[in-house]
């Protein structure tokens, strides 16, 4: 708690954007930390041309209209944050045996361990595991809840089960974080806006990386504004029990001298080096957690224009940084990680992001807005999306890479020019229980599009999908989005190859169209509800209207259709529709479905298979 707030000026910090207050702002925190005080910037351009040191027990708060302006520093910081809290990690000893779920773990009893009760450690394996993005650790951040000890072996007990199973050899590491600090009410300002570079190159290399806590513990960012910082703003890597919340992040789109073309051209431009949008430098990341973060809220930010508004990754290595070396270790998986009532408007590629080194992450309440691709990209597992909102992207949320046990819960996908929800799902692989329930689409190409590009005559995956209770209304199937195999339904599924069981269940499907550019001859490859390839598929309680055609299914091995209704359809020959090679008519069952047309009213149950 602190007790009271010191003035910035109090050591010698100007204030006035012209003098450079590197070495009073650095030694103000000096004399603060450590003695609950704080350190209070009232209103001025604070001009630093060198980087700060964060230490613990520290209490940072700006007047609102504090300005902490790095723009005119002569170098990009390359090589470590601008403003770096930074603890330490030490080896303390090897796990003797394996270890999962709720087990203590005893230790080599040639190992001497410093750790005690309540000490912070990281769990990592001893080998990389491979992934989607290259080579991880597994591992966890943990706390020691209590230890007991005989004349050989020691016992540790810790406060939460663990999230992966580790095998012999598994590394300990005592944490000593840089703990119980807080930065309040401040704008940080980089060089972004007035920098032209003058280089060519297709890599993400320039650009400062801003604030960055590293192992840190009760580290809080609040109400802060940062802009211009080309490469990062905030980043928390391997810390525990942390928070951004109330911060505003914008950065303007950057130019460069390109030395082949002889001009300066945006980044996105496409001739010269052929820099693209998603390649684009022009700020990666807005917030990012990273490195087996454990028990983070990130709540109420905004962020405008980057490729990544928030960022769930790992690094391989870390830049020198404080005395932390590139072979310091990198402990993978981040857990309990939670995105609240934040909004993302303008990114280059995904405004959401958890990349496959993550675990129980929950988006809740979020919006991503004119989205240059994805408003959500989820690449692991124990996923929760609820309440969110994706408007005008490319694709509303994606699932792809080794995804598993996902909820998608009362969201909205406004005017998706792909997909509302697209799973580029692996039919090799567990996908364990996907749901997607009481969710809202309106226009767009398609709502619902869950695919796999293999076909395997030994199919090892399994999983269930429950599709139940969302409303879609106005897809329209486009001559580009047919050719490109995209735009097949208003819920498109097409699993080859896999026992995949796939429940389709009250859902509300009204005016999916076909333009009219469209080919219309290619059988029953585009329907409301299109299947393609799929193993077993229960159509229960839907309602499907004003279409084309109702249902679509293509060498689709097992269908049973219950108690739809399919209403004010356009022809009674387009309600439901089976073909395929080497299938077995005793293997679709319809019973209790009711059906009209726009002309005739309702009539009796009527099906065209062939086979």
């Amino acid at each position: 708690m602190v007790k009271y707030f010191r003035n910035v000026k109090e050591f010698g910090a100007i204030g006035d954007g012209k003098t450079d207050d590197t070495r009073a702002i650095q030694n103000a925190i000096i004399q603060v930390a450590g003695n609950d005080g704080g350190l209070y910037f009232p209103n001025g351009n604070y001009r630093i041309d060198g980087s700060i040191d964060l230490l613990s027990k520290l209490h940072i708060k700006g007047s609102g209209e504090a300005c902490l302006d790095f723009s005119q520093r002569k170098y990009f910081s390359t090589d470590r944050y601008l403003i770096a809290g930074v603890g330490a990690a030490t080896e303390v000893a090897r796990i003797k045996s394996t270890l999962k779920g709720t087990d203590a773990f005893t230790i080599h009893p040639n190992k001497v361990s410093a750790l005690k009760e309540g000490d912070l450690i990281g769990l990592a394996s001893p080998e990389k595991q491979v992934s989607e993005g290259g080579s991880i650790q597994l591992g966890e951040l943990a706390r020691i809840q209590a230890i007991s000890a005989d004349a050989i072996e020691r016992v540790y007990r810790m406060t939460h089960e663990y999230h992966h199973s580790y095998p012999t050899d598994t590394i300990v590491y005592k944490i000593n974080p840089i703990e119980d600090v807080t930065l309040e009410g401040l704008h940080f300002k980089g060089k972004g806006k007035n920098s032209v570079y003058r280089e060519t190159t297709k890599k993400m290399d320039i650009g400062d990386f801003g604030i960055g806590i590293i192992y840190g513990e009760n580290v809080h960012v609040k109400d802060c504004v940062f802009n211009d910082l080309d490469r990062l703003h905030l980043e928390f890597k391997s810390c525990y029990q942390f928070s951004a919340t109330g911060n505003y992040h914008y950065t303007q789109k950057l130019t460069y001298f390109d030395t082949k073309l002889n001009r300066v051209r945006s980044f996105t431009e496409k001739d010269g080096d052929d820099f693209t949008t998603t390649n684009s430098p022009a700020l990666q990341y807005q917030i990012r957690v990273a490195d087996a973060c454990y028990d983070g809220y990130i709540s109420n930010c905004y962020g405008e224009g980057s490729r990544h508004m928030f960022n769930l990754g790992y690094s391989d290595s870390w830049f020198a940084d404080g005395g932390i070396s590139k072979e310091q270790p990198v402990f993978g998986f981040s857990h309990h990680i939670n995105i609240i009532n934040c909004v993302s408007t303008g990114s280059t590629l995904a405004a959401f992001a958890s990349h496959d080194c993550s675990q129980h992450i929950l988006f809740n309440g979020c919006r991503a807005e004119a989205g240059w691709a994805y408003g959500f990209d989820f690449r692991s597992d124990h996923i929760t999306m609820k309440n969110c909102v994706a408007t005008e992207c490319m694709y509303g949320a994606i699932l792809r890479g080794p995804f598993s046990n996902v909820f998608i819960k009362n969201n909205e996908f406004i005017r998706s020019a792909h997909s509302g929800i697209i799973f580029g799902g692996d039919s090799e692989q567990d996908h364990g229980e996907v749901i997607i329930s009481d969710n809202y689409f309106e226009a767009g190409l398609q709502g619902i599009y869950l695919y796999s590009s293999l076909a395997n005559s030994t199919p090892k995956g399994s999983g269930h999908f429950l599709i139940k209770d969302n409303v879609l209304i106005g897809m329209t199937v486009t001559k580009e989005g047919y050719s490109k195999h995209w735009g097949r339904g208003a819920i498109c599924i097409s699993y080859l190859g896999a026992p995949y069981q796939f429940n389709i269940m009250d859902n509300y499907l009204d005016r999916f169209q076909i333009s009219p550019e469209t080919p219309q001859n290619d059988g029953n490859n585009v329907a409301s509800v299109f299947l393609r390839g799929c193993d077993v598929v229960l159509l229960k309680n839907n309602t499907i209207s004003r279409t084309t055609k109702g249902i679509g299914a293509d060498n689709t091995r097992e269908m049973t259709l219950l108690d739809n209704v399919f209403k004010q359809m356009e022809s009674i020959n387009q309600v439901v529709e089976v073909s395929g090679k080497n299938l077995n008519k005793n293997s679709y069952f319809l019973q209790n479905n009711s059906y009209s047309t726009v002309e005739t009213g309702s009539f009796s149950e009527f099906t065209k298979i062939t086979i």
